[in-house]
């Protein structure tokens, strides 16, 4: 009536159907956790908590910089609106942060740097020449003199 039936036959294909239910059931599993990280995600706006966090760092007077970050995109970010031509500005933090630009040069902003925003004495340091370092014989070298 009934078959003899081989436990080593019937190991494998049983093995078999539970790899496959298991897989299943794995992947049933990842694609709900993914759909509750994609919901999750769709209410927070992480790029404006991410905008929204650098700005703060600027405003505190520091800024890590990131990879990516470029020295035109911070001076955007602390100084927009300001109507200070860039070149100041770019002078400015390099004078400020000297470490955080290999050889001096603004397109060389090196990740992980913590940076000093400037503030309005280093623009003025900029422009202006502090007169206790200007040295009166070589100021009065270029002068004309009249008989």
């Amino acid at each position: 009536m009934f078959g003899i039936i081989h436990i080593d036959r019937l190991i494998p294909v049983l093995l078999g159907s539970l790899a496959v239910l298991f897989s299943q059931a794995t992947l049933a599993a990842d694609a709900e956790v993914e759909a509750a990280l994609q919901k999750l995600l769709e209410s927070a706006e992480v790029s404006a908590y991410l905008t929204l966090r650098r700005g703060e760092e600027i405003e505190s007077g520091e800024y890590e910089v990131r990879p990516g970050d470029t020295l035109d995109s911070l001076i955007y970010r602390a100084f927009a609106g300001s109507g200070i031509k860039r070149d100041f500005l770019r002078q400015a933090f390099i004078t400020a942060n000297p470490r955080a630009f290999r050889n001096g040069n603004p397109n060389w902003l090196l990740a992980g740097v913590s940076l000093r925003i400037p503030t309005q004495q280093d623009l003025l340091n900029v422009v202006f020449e502090d007169p206790a370092q200007i040295d009166s014989a070589a100021s009065q070298r270029h002068w004309i003199r009249y008989p």
